[in-house]
């Protein structure tokens, strides 16, 4: 039964373009990622799964000159891509690895895949509600669960969020939410926006040994006892918030349009006489407005 840890990356990002070949401490994000990938304990198989578009060339780059298999899928429907990437590799366990996520604690992640094991569940994460910080990532899914989002969703904004499906259906899955005591999920570590690299740089420049990884205690312990890291930590946080998905004012954004396009479906629908896909659209509808409103 194979695992397989996908880091999931690309250049185009909107918010932070190029973001995946960033410098830091001399290396690119990504390689730093594939890097602490490669730490992460249970996992049978690595890849980098990119998009198809041109500027995604020099991720490839990188990664096949160290040595990492490479999937290419759909350049904005990141469910679709890791899904198609899950095929390719005959994955039966994903361990989705956000390439913007430098200060992922490889120890964390292996947790979370023993949880997971051990559960015998469908998915294990860490967002609802959060408790680690941003960019300290969990997500294990059982293919199965993976087959049968990309299999359902019909509103895009689970299309472009790989586990949204399950967020707004948790009762069609075994789910298992990953929490530490410390309740730290305000804080913000991953590379989102362009003001975060120098957060981070600042970090790297403190913690960051060729022979060793950055963990997330020696990451709370610099925040607290290093005053210049401490004032760009606190530049960046973020309000407490529910479950993580709604954290980010682009995931806000795309839920409204959910709503909008969900109700043009149901137009589709009505004239059609379809009452049954304007039902299904009505309930995803209800969904949305419920968990927008826990």
């Amino acid at each position: 039964m194979s695992t397989v840890g996908m880091i999931v990356a690309r250049s185009g990002s909107t918010r932070a373009p190029g973001k995946a070949l960033l410098d830091l401490a001399g290396k690119p994000v990504i390689w730093h990622m594939m890097r602490i990938a490669r730490q992460i304990t249970g996992v049978d198989e690595l890849l980098l799964a990119t998009t198809t578009s041109p500027g995604d060339d020099a991720l490839v780059s990188v990664a096949e000159s160290n040595g990492m298999r490479v999937f290419r899928g759909h350049p904005e429907n990141v469910l679709d891509r890791v899904h198609a990437a899950a095929v390719a590799s005959g994955a039966r366990t994903l361990v989705y690895i956000g390439g913007d996520c430098p200060l992922l604690d490889p120890s964390i992640i292996s947790a979370a895949i023993v949880e997971f094991r051990k559960l015998g569940c469908d998915y294990v994460s860490n967002y609802d509600p959060p408790t680690y910080p941003g960019g300290m990532d969990v997500n294990v899914i059982r293919f199965d669960a993976l087959d049968k989002a990309f299999k359902q969703a019909i509103a895009p904004s689970q299309r472009i969020h790989a586990f949204s499906y399950l967020t707004f259906h948790p009762e069609e899955f075994s789910v298992t939410n990953f929490a530490q005591a410390e309740d730290v999920s305000t804080y913000h570590w991953s590379l989102d926006y362009p003001e975060d690299i120098e957060f981070l740089r600042l970090v790297y420049a403190r913690l960051y040994r060729a022979d060793s990884v950055i963990h997330m205690a020696d990451v709370l312990r610099l925040v607290r006892e290093d005053p210049a890291v401490r004032a760009e930590h606190e530049r960046l946080i973020k309000p407490k918030v529910p479950h993580a998905f709604l954290s980010s004012p682009g995931m806000m954004n795309d839920i409204n349009a959910d709503i909008r396009h969900l109700c043009g479906l149901v137009d589709d629908a009505i004239r059609a006489r379809d009452y049954a896909a304007a039902t299904r659209c009505y309930s995803e509808i209800q969904r949305i407005a419920t968990k927008l409103n826990s």
